[in-house]
């Protein structure tokens, strides 16, 4: 076994120190795919995006009601009810753009908002199909 002198000690723990630091970022990073939170996010390149898309997702969870304690709780709920009754998510999402469309035509929102509601959830189902 080779001795190292104590200039070098310090350097040899902090190289180890950084491989277990990989090593178990490696290790979270895999099992974070398991969270459709995570995978919706880590999917999301503009970090401009990352900040908008789940504010506009917030919207298409109160409509439906799908609790849980914070935005990434309410994705697994929403991702658990949606393996269980797939129907009941396509139904969901057709029934929020009706009124998202019903929206428009009183005049509260603009056309062009149901697309911001409509391309998180779109990327989002896509994710989890996949």
């Amino acid at each position: 076994m080779q001795r190292y002198t104590q200039e070098q000690q310090p350097i040899i723990q902090d190289i180890v120190q950084k491989q277990r630091q990989e090593q178990e970022q490696q290790y979270s990073t895999n099992n974070n795919f398991q969270n459709p939170y995570f995978r919706f996010i880590y999917s999301i390149h503009s970090e401009e995006t990352k900040k908008r898309y789940p504010d506009r997702f917030k919207t298409f969870l109160d409509y439906i009601q799908v609790s849980g304690r914070n935005i990434e709780e309410r994705l697994m709920n929403l991702y658990n009810q949606s393996k269980q009754n797939p129907q009941w998510l396509q139904n969901s999402l057709l029934d929020f753009i009706v009124v998202q469309k019903e929206r428009v035509i009183k005049g509260e929102i603009a056309a062009s908002t149901i697309s911001n509601y409509y391309k998180p959830l779109n990327f989002f189902v896509i994710l989890m199909i996949f």
